[in-house]
């Protein structure tokens, strides 16, 4: 029975909560699920956001360490991706270019290029019309120069060509200099915060060596392709006969009386006389009438065949020389038409006049002689032997012991093999001159016109000198000075003929650069905000 009512009496409970459910829940009730229904709700918003601002935490730290800028395309070659470390790559170099321009303008050498190497590229204008920067300018030839690159590249690999042992080398050369680099810099305490500096925060040294190969690819199958080019007697005169005046050599005699106002003129308690603008000008035109006078008696006095040095003894020239024998191209401008005339004949003379401004010069010229120089050039091999630090003049007793340096060397040379391979061998390892040492004080092509010390050229182009010859030469003339220890490797083309094949030579390598780059396809990517 007891179980029986149980059973009942769990049915009629059953029945009073159906029945209550039929009447609707109270009011109790409501409120309670309101309030659970809530807290639920809450719960899943704050989870939602609390994922969400992981995630955008995260992505910022992501950001932050370069993971995505470091991996974007900058730039599309030929559908080959490239992220904005391989354009800094090229970036650097076209920077360095102009880096160093504006440095040398700087200090009086060279033409400005209107870069200030003193202020970011992001802050100077490039080109006014479209307000573009010296940094977008740089990018632009940075992306230039990676195209061309893989397009050598490419080409490079096509046809097969291998990287020779030379090529090999230089490249283990460089990457060893930057070892040194970003060792010997107290700046740095590792190579990947040496190359972020360089080359900017998304340098990686692997990035860096995949340019580095691609670049010394592209230079020695350029370099192959050159040398192996050859021209004809035929087309060599055919230059030179387009461009003699510029290739000609001219052998003047030349006077320059030059006009200027007078230093500023004090009064006896040593105070600056004033000038007006119309003194001044008075001033030079007095001046130009005094320089005038000097040339035509100048003049005259050569047309009745005096010697032109007792003329520049005996007249206040502002230079003066005789028989110069210069390049039909650095024939003074203010006559150089009048030279370049075929009618010119020995004893010519001609006057000539030039306003520099706030002065005024006159020229008498004596027209000597023309010829094409056929002089051969000269390779050499030579070790520097320092008498004193760069930019220090060295007393006779450090030249001495210079001297003597330099000829234990050539002794040492001539006791061993004496070949042209000892000698770059003792230049690699004792030369004073960083420029030729590491190529085994190899010095190429020099000509009467090179811009070598007196002494080293003059030596060179002796024509008694043979191949193989040796002596020492002194050398005070450059920042460092001291002594050569000369070896003559060979003696090859003259001047004009050198000139003529490297201008037929870039002509002949910029179209087949550009058969192997002009139709190569490059789109910008995201990546490029990045450089």
């Amino acid at each position: 029975m007891r179980g029986l009512n149980q059973t009942v009496s769990a049915s009629r409970e059953k029945k009073d909560r159906q029945d209550l459910s039929a009447q609707g829940p109270s009011e109790k009730n409501m409120k309670q699920k309101r309030e659970d229904a809530d807290a639920k709700r809450n719960r899943t918003i704050y989870t939602i956001l609390g994922v969400l601002f992981g995630a955008a935490a995260i992505a910022l730290l992501v950001y932050g360490s370069g993971f995505f800028q470091s991996r974007a395309t900058a730039v599309t070659i030929d559908g080959q991706k490239f992220t904005a470390a391989d354009l800094e790559f090229h970036y650097q170099m076209v920077y360095n270019e102009a880096y160093t321009n504006s440095m040398y303008a700087a200090m009086g050498y060279g033409t400005p290029n209107g870069f200030d190497y003193s202020q970011s590229p992001k802050d100077q204008i490039y080109e006014e019309l479209n307000m573009s920067t010296w940094h977008d300018h740089f990018v632009e030839e940075a992306k230039k120069s990676l195209t061309q690159h893989v397009a050598l590249e490419n080409a490079a690999n096509a046809e097969g060509f291998v990287l020779p042992e030379e090529g090999k080398q230089a490249l283990e050369n460089s990457l060893s200099s930057l070892e040194d680099q970003w060792r010997s810099n107290l700046n740095y305490t590792s190579r990947a915060g040496y190359l972020k500096a360089v080359y900017g925060p998304y340098m990686t040294y692997d990035v860096y060596k995949t340019n580095l190969e691609r670049s010394v690819l592209a230079q020695y199958y350029v370099q192959d392709y050159v040398d192996n080019l050859e021209f004809t007697q035929e087309e060599q005169e055919a230059y030179y006969k387009e461009h003699a005046d510029e290739l000609d050599t001219f052998t003047m005699t030349q006077f320059v009386f030059r006009a200027t106002v007078p230093d500023e003129e004090t009064d006896a308690e040593g105070n600056t006389i004033e000038r007006t603008e119309e003194e001044e000008a008075q001033l030079l035109e007095q001046a130009k009438q005094d320089c005038k006078a000097d040339a035509d008696a100048v003049y005259a006095a050569l047309e009745a065949g005096e010697d032109p040095q007792t003329l520049a003894d005996q007249y206040e020239t502002y230079s003066f020389v005789q028989d110069d024998v210069r390049l039909g191209s650095s024939v003074n401008s203010a006559y150089q038409e009048w030279a370049y005339d075929s009618a010119r004949k020995p004893g010519d003379l001609h006057q000539a006049e030039y306003d520099g401004g706030t002065s005024y010069s006159y020229y008498v010229v004596r027209f000597e002689d023309r010829q094409r120089d056929e002089t051969p050039s000269a390779d050499v091999r030579h070790i520097l032997v320092a008498a004193a630090e760069s930019g220090q003049t060295p007393t006779q007793e450090q030249f001495d012991e210079a001297k003597a340096k330099a000829q234990e060397l050539l002794d040492q040379w001539k006791a061993g093999e004496a070949t042209e391979d000892s000698f770059a061998e003792l230049a690699r390892e004792n030369s004073a001159d960083t420029g030729s040492a590491s190529n085994g004080g190899l010095i190429s092509a020099i000509t009467p016109y090179s811009n070598y010390v007196d002494t080293f050229t003059d030596w060179a182009l002796d024509p008694a000198r043979k191949v193989g010859d040796t002596e020492l030469v002194q050398n005070t003339g450059s920042t460092v000075q001291g002594w050569h220890v000369m070896y003559l490797a060979a003696q090859g083309d003259p001047y004009w003929m050198l000139e003529a094949q490297y201008y037929l030579s870039s002509e002949a390598e910029k179209a087949w650069m550009d058969e192997r780059t002009e139709n190569v396809k490059t789109e910008p990517g995201s990546g490029l905000k990045y450089v």
